[in-house]
């Protein structure tokens, strides 16, 4: 009897034993039992980034983990949502930065239509001593 020639194992082959070590064991035998072809044990995964591509993250095998599809879709949904709201506030931040180093306008304080009672734009000042007082004139108003 000669000897059976060894293939070579192809890489999908090897990827998806690998993946299939991700599953629980019923799992697993079930789909070696029933003899699934290496696509569709592939198939039950997607990769994904731990840094967020979004963010600068690698494509590099470091950089994915293998997560079974469905709870890797309800992941996905969630890091969405952060990447979009990263860029709302990165580009209010930039908007804000580009205002202030351009110099064009100085921040302007905002003030109140009515100034207050007191304060430093309105008639009136309070001294500890005289109470109210009239700026203009400096004549006191009587206490209150």
């Amino acid at each position: 009897m000669s000897k059976r020639v060894r293939k070579y194992v192809r890489l999908r082959d090897k990827l998806a034993a690998t993946l299939a070590m991700l599953l629980p064991q019923a799992a697993r035998d079930d789909l070696r039992a029933a003899k699934v072809p290496a696509k569709k044990v592939i198939d039950l995964f997607h990769f994904d980034h731990n840094i967020l591509h979004a963010f600068g993250g690698s494509d590099k095998w470091w950089n994915l983990t293998p997560m079974i599809v469905r709870p890797h879709l309800e992941k996905s949904r969630k890091d969405t949502s952060i990447v979009a709201k990263a860029k709302r506030i990165s580009k209010t931040h930039q908007d804000f930065r580009r205002r202030l180093l351009s110099g064009a306008r100085k921040l302007e304080k905002t003030y109140r239509k009515r100034p207050m009672p007191g304060g430093r734009n309105s008639n009136i000042k309070i001294t500890m001593r005289h109470g109210p007082v009239d700026r203009r004139t400096g004549t006191p108003l009587g206490r209150r």
